[in-house]
């Protein structure tokens, strides 16, 4: 689905199509499997745009109002963007209804994604006791994004007393989609070595070459 660039960029317009999509997303969202917690949320913050929207177009606003209304704007804009993107991909919902909800129907070319070519750099933060965070990015890549194509990392991690020789050596497997990814451990677990791999893996389940093996302590 391509919509990227369905949201109005008029505050007016906005609220317009803002009010039309909840509307459309409260009657559907038991037969959409849209908990009742995002409708709310959606609801809430349709609610503080509209009033702040009046404020700010009151002679007498002041900058904090207009400051206020802006970020309200941002999270709503936020909220709608996590539904598109991740509650209206349910194929029980019709190309029709997206296009009443304001969104382009769905693009029926399928493209399929290369198997990945390049693997992630791992940095491990310690600063939260027994917690270890682990951030990742493509190789030689300023960005936190993921290559293209690539759904999330499988991370390989074992506590072990010495270095391993292999990726085989790290017998625990977690997956991520988003950076950071986070690790909470017992105090029993404190100074002890953990050992770290990651690869990343396409919609498809094709996997990329492993990274290099790095180590950080539980602190």
């Amino acid at each position: 689905m391509t919509n990227q660039s369905y949201l109005p960029k008029k505050d007016a317009e906005l609220l317009s199509w803002s009010n039309n999509f909840s509307a459309i997303v409260t009657a559907n969202a038991e037969s959409w499997e849209i908990p009742a917690t995002d409708v709310t949320k959606l609801q809430s913050r349709l609610s503080d745009f509209e009033s702040l929207i009046a404020k700010a177009k009151s002679p007498s606003r002041s900058s904090i109002i207009v400051t206020e209304k802006n970020e309200v704007r941002k999270a709503l804009v936020a909220t709608i963007r996590e539904l598109v993107n991740f509650r209206l991909k349910n194929p029980v919902i019709t190309d029709s209804q997206l296009v009443t909800l304001g969104l382009r129907p769905r693009d029926k070319t399928r493209t399929l994604s290369p198997a990945p070519v390049t693997y992630p750099e791992l940095q491990i933060d310690r600063a939260v006791i027994r917690q270890l965070t682990v951030h990742y990015r493509d190789t030689d890549s300023e960005r936190k994004a993921k290559p293209a194509g690539v759904h999330g990392v499988e991370i390989r991690w074992s506590i072990l007393s010495v270095p391993p020789t292999s990726v085989d050596n790290l017998i625990t497997s977690s997956f991520s989609t988003k950076t950071p990814f986070m690790m909470s451990f017992n105090e029993d677990d404190r100074g002890k070595w953990v050992y770290f791999c990651a690869r990343w893996e396409n919609n498809r389940g094709e996997k990329g070459p492993w990274s290099e093996i790095v180590e950080s302590v539980i602190p």
